[in-house]
């Protein structure tokens, strides 16, 4: 309990500072290209359309995230059952900082 008093009273002097990119994406609809290019839209296959379809797609981009993280050298470990906000957290070895 004197452990986790002492980590509460370290995260209320927490400052943030500005984030670091580390990476973009740019996603863009398929209807959208489709549209524009005067093609009929390429039918999605229909995995996101179930729990299980999406409970495995979210598998796997964790998974993939994972990866990456530890490519970068981090140490990254899903919290997404602690209803943190985001599913990953990532540390750097040796500091334990979060990266």
């Amino acid at each position: 309990m004197k452990r986790r008093e002492l980590e509460l009273e370290q995260e209320r002097h927490v400052s943030s500072q500005p984030p670091v990119v580390m990476g973009a994406a740019l996603v863009i609809p398929q209807g959208f290209i489709s549209a524009r290019l005067s093609r009929p839209a390429v039918v999605a296959s229909g995995l996101a359309s179930t729990p299980e379809g999406r409970r495995r797609i979210e598998e796997l981009a964790l998974k993939a995230v994972m990866d990456a993280e530890r490519a970068l050298g981090f140490d990254p470990r899903d919290v997404s059952g602690d209803n943190l906000g985001y599913d990953i957290e990532s540390r750097v070895p040796g500091t334990g900082r979060l990266g």
